[in-house]
Parts: structure tokens; C-alpha cells; sequence
């Protein structure tokens, strides 16, 4: 087992480049405007924002405390960027839901709830690769990607149900659906904290 561990920790790794981070910060800027400056709510919504970039630079920061550990750098760097870049689509998505209308706490929660349930399936079913072996070849089996379909699917029918007596533009709710979609897939990346957790306790077989 620990064998498949170490194999899944150094499965296709590459050195992390600074010009990756730049590239990585200016995306999560460019998404994050746009969910302080549409639909109501602003100031709380920057709140939120603001929270999410702090925690972000924080595990940032702790990544790169000790640059000579290039593994933990690259994990906790992709897995704290998937994780926040996920966020920001969801919560454009919802905003662009909710544009003309006020805001839907609860369809805010189940679409959490939801983003949360595929990023415990991913990391299931990564598990499940682990145990057999999957990482020792060049190419492990692919993660299946119609678990972010359907359950971004699962998300648009929940806001037609909860929506049901607002009016919704047909083109909006097919870019949301889009930017859903793409943050249920993105949220892959979160099984990088994974390898960043594993790699930790099972470094010393690693360093041999």
C-alpha cells in the first residue's frame, strides 16, 4: 500500500514555476471582481471575497515557507487554487441565477452541498485508485467525468424547482449552468491537499 501511496503522490509531478502563480492569482482576481459587482448583497458578498483571498494567501505563504520541500509547494499551491477558482465559478453561477432576483439561501446551500459531495467523490474514488495500484502506471484511470455533469445537472433542475414563480432568461441559465459545471469539474484539483497530506506523513519513505 505504501508503495501505491508514493506513487500516487509522485504521479506525473512537476516543479511549481512562478510565472504558474502569477498566471493562477490574476485568474482568481479576474473572477473574484465580478462576484462583488453583480446582484445584491455587495458588501457582504466582499466580505466573503476577501475571506476567501486571505485563506488562500495564508496557504500560499505556507507553501512557500520552505521552498527546498518542492513537493508540498506544488500540492498545497494547485489544491488551494482549484479549491478557490471552484468557489468563484459556483458563486458566479449563482449570482448569475439569482441576478434579478433576491437571494436564495438555500439555493445557495445545496449548491455547496453539491459542489461539496463531488469533492468527497473524487476523493473516494481517488482512494479507491490508490488501493489498486492505479498511480503505478503512466496513465491512472481517469476520474469519471459525469459525476460533475450530473450533479451540475442535479444543481440547474434545484434552482428551476426553487425559482419556480421568477421569471429566468433561458441564455443566462445556460452560462450558469456552464460556470457550474466548470467549477464541479475544476474541483478535481482539491485531491492535491490529498497528496500534500500524504506526502507529509509519508515523506520519510520518499527521502530513502
Amino acid at each position: 500500500m505504501v508503495d501505491n501511496i508514493i506513487s500516487f503522490i509522485l504521479y506525473q509531478y512537476k516543479p511549481l514555476r512562478m510565472s504558474h502563480v502569477i498566471k493562477r492569482l490574476l485568474l482568481l482576481i479576474l473572477f473574484s471582481v465580478p462576484i462583488c459587482l453583480v446582484g445584491n448583497n455587495r458588501c457582504l458578498w466582499a466580505i466573503v471575497i476577501v475571506a476567501m483571498w486571505m485563506l488562500t494567501m495564508l496557504l500560499f505563504l505556507i507553501a512557500f515557507k520552505k521552498p527546498s520541500n518542492k513537493y508540498i509547494t506544488r500540492f498545497v499551491c494547485d489544491g488551494s487554487f482549484s479549491i478557490h477558482m471552484s468557489l468563484l465559478l459556483l458563486f458566479l453561477s449563482y449570482k448569475l441565477i439569482t441576478i434579478d432576483l433576491d437571494d436564495s439561501l438555500l439555493l445557495l446551500s445545496i449548491m455547496l452541498l453539491l459542489f461539496l459531495m463531488v469533492i468527497a467523490l473524487f476523493l473516494f474514488i481517488t482512494y479507491l485508485n490508490i488501493k489498486k495500484g492505479a498511480f503505478t502506471v503512466q496513465r491512472a484511470n481517469r476520474v469519471n467525468m459525469f459525476i460533475p455533469i450530473i450533479f451540475g445537472v442535479s444543481g440547474m433542475i434545484t434552482a428551476r424547482v426553487i425559482l419556480v414563480d421568477q421569471s429566468q432568461d433561458n441564455l443566462i441559465m445556460f452560462v450558469a449552468f456552464v460556470l457550474l459545471l466548470l467549477s464541479l469539474l475544476l474541483s478535481i484539483g482539491s485531491i492535491n491537499i490529498l497528496r500534500a497530506i500524504l506526502f507529509y506523513k509519508y515523506q520519510i519513505y520518499l527521502n530513502k
